[in-house]
């Protein structure tokens, strides 16, 4: 090992002593020494490169600082929330939403960080509320053009990687080096960190930060609604009216088969079986959905993925299909938008999925206009805090968020 590799693992062992709940975050991170690379970043995927020169002036503990920074901007999906944002913008705002409970941590982040005050913001923020004062801000006084805050240099200062959504240049070339974790490793890891801080909370061991005891109770936070039974009783209606779809199957010998007997002259007993339904969620991002909405939409996408156990088709759409494909955990959706609304589009994307899908979640606000016909699969109109059925067809469940 270099002493830049023995210095990466000593500042592991004192950031996991530091933040025990952080542990399985920090150890997810896989150090890639890069020499000339200039900064130290994590990809979105949780390859942590380093340049040993950037890191020869840190203290231990500053590196430390710097290793729970960056795990913060993986747990909290920072890469994921950019919905198209500017990425040295966005960088910057998640800083300001990460560091502020850091300092209150009693971390010491080396160089000049960002922090809400020196920003003249108020700390306790969203990065997207950050980002929008910044906007605001930067337009105000006229500073650029283009309403973007010049980028600062150095780590937890905008240019932390591909986990803020905001990739360095070099990023893709050096972390192909590196294999880095799946969706499925990264959401595990988030539950586990958020299950650890609401247990030390609880208990009141030591103090966590409001902004991430938050945070957790988000990501643990169960779904409103009971999707296993919901929609397991809405492939039982469907089994009614498509034709030659049945609840049994040869497949399997039926637990009464010993009854009749085995053998020649013996009857075969199908097993009944509860059919997996082919699930699509649709997500809402138009203008008229605030972050409240949003979060409320991931919770419930947690507990249909839950259900079904399976792939779903997710999209996520305004007046047009802005992201799309299969998911199997909430973090491999990914969000865009922010325009007016126009459902017809995405039903439509949807209904052209091959096999058929039997049931469409759409999570919406409700402010949809004239959505069209009616599909040919089932359709659930999840109704984030609006009480407006969206259309004449369908079935609507109203949750808060």
């Amino acid at each position: 090992m270099t002493i830049a590799a023995d210095k990466i693992a000593i500042s592991r062992l004192i950031a996991c002593r530091r933040v025990p709940y952080f542990r399985s975050a920090i150890m997810s991170l896989r150090p890639l020494e890069v020499s000339g690379y200039g900064t130290l970043g994590v990809t979105a995927d949780a390859v942590m490169l380093y340049d040993p020169d950037t890191i020869k002036g840190w203290k231990k503990e500053q590196l430390a600082a710097v290793l729970i920074h960056e795990s913060l901007h993986l747990l909290r999906d920072h890469a994921g929330r950019l919905n198209g944002r500017d990425p040295e913008a966005w960088n910057i705002a998640a800083d300001a939403e990460i560091n502020d409970d850091l300092v209150e941590m009693g971390c010491d982040l080396p160089e000049d960080p960002v922090l809400p005050s020196r920003l003249g913001m108020p700390g306790g923020l969203s990065a997207e509320e950050y980002y929008r004062r910044l906007r605001e801000k930067n337009k105000k006084q006229e500073q650029n053009p283009d309403g973007k805050p010049s980028k600062a240099g150095g780590p937890c200062r905008g240019s932390c990687g591909g986990c803020a959504g905001n990739p360095e240049p070099k990023e893709a070339e050096a972390a192909g080096a590196a294999e880095g974790r799946t969706s499925r490793e990264m959401e595990r890891t988030r539950r586990t960190v958020a299950a650890a801080i609401r247990e030390v909370a609880r208990h009141g061991r030591g103090s966590v930060p409001a902004g991430l005891a938050r945070w957790a109770g988000d990501v643990m936070q169960a779904p409103r609604v009971p999707w296993q039974q919901r929609l397991a009783r809405a492939v039982r209606r469907g089994i009614a009216y498509r034709p030659g779809a049945v609840d049994m199957t040869y497949g399997r010998i039926s637990r009464r088969q010993a009854g009749v007997g085995f053998g020649p002259g013996r009857p075969i007993l199908p097993a009944l079986h509860a059919p997996c339904p082919r699930v699509g969620v649709v997500v809402d991002t138009s203008g008229s959905m605030g972050t409240a909405e949003i979060e409320a939409c991931m919770r419930e996408l947690r507990g249909v993925l839950a259900a079904v156990g399976a792939d779903v088709e997710y999209a996520s759409a305004d007046a047009a299909v802005q992201t799309s494909g299969r998911i199997r955990s909430v973090g491999q959706a990914k969000l865009a938008g922010g325009g007016g609304t126009d459902m017809k589009p995405v039903l439509k994307h949807m209904e052209e999925k091959r096999p058929n899908l039997d049931i469409v979640v759409v999570a919406t606000d409700g402010h949809i206009g004239d959505p069209g016909p009616a599909p040919s699969f089932r359709v659930i109109w999840l109704l984030i805090n609006s009480k407006q059925k969206p259309a004449d067809f369908g079935e609507v469940v109203e949750v808060g968020s």
